[in-house]
């Protein structure tokens, strides 16, 4: 019987297992197969049309593909705050990007002079947005909570989808019914290390700490 290391990517990704790297090829492999599945269909189209393809049919091709690929990212990604966050951010930039394409499809359909510079304005201005987007939700990313919430207890939350569990002296979120181990549910936390082992000198738990004999 294979070992776990030895799981193939997309069993991997089917079970959840894989990590962020992991998941990053699978999405730009899905990307790529998307693209490559939809322009050879565009090309038995013209093909069966006897004329040649235009850039509004690659353009119509690149959305359509968009379409598969956020499905496939939304599986990929899913389960877990983090996971969330990025696969949201995949999705707004699918949809950026289709909204783009259509925009400047339609104005080379509908602009007569100097249609590319509109056409290179507005996917400028997607690509900011998308930047933009991106940037906040590293940010974000890159937050990390402290141990002990609001209320001085410890702040531990099921890894997939964030239910709270405090007092559970089971192993299993009674949200979403995963199982998870001790360890495997501290490491995913998301806590502050720096925070971890320098707790707030005015939180109760501290002052109690300090007046113990």
């Amino acid at each position: 019987m294979p070992s776990a290391t030895h799981q193939s990517l997309f069993a991997q990704l089917r079970k959840g297992d894989a990590g962020m790297l992991a998941r990053c090829a699978g999405s730009m492999a899905s990307a790529c197969g998307c693209v490559a599945i939809v322009l050879l269909a565009a090309w038995v189209v013209a093909t069966q049309q006897s004329r040649r393809l235009r850039d509004d049919d690659i353009g119509v091709a690149f959305a359509v593909a968009t379409i598969p690929w956020l499905l496939s990212l939304l599986w990929i990604w899913r389960g877990g705050q983090s996971r969330r966050m990025i696969a949201g951010a995949c999705v707004f930039t699918g949809l950026m990007l289709v909204c783009a394409i259509l925009l400047g499809v339609t104005i080379d359909y509908l602009v007569r002079f100097n249609s590319e510079t509109l056409i290179i304005s507005e996917a400028a201005l997607a690509t900011g947005i998308v930047v933009w987007y991106w940037a906040t939700v590293l940010a974000r990313l890159r937050m990390r909570k402290p141990v002990l919430n609001a209320d001085d207890l410890v702040d531990v939350r099921c890894p997939e989808c964030s239910y709270s569990l405090i007092g559970m002296t089971e192993l299993r979120c009674p949200e979403c019914g995963t199982r998870f181990t001790l360890d495997e549910v501290i490491r995913r936390q998301g806590y502050d290390h720096a925070r971890s082992f320098l707790p707030d000198a005015a939180s109760p738990a501290t002052r109690r700490l300090q007046h113990t004999p």
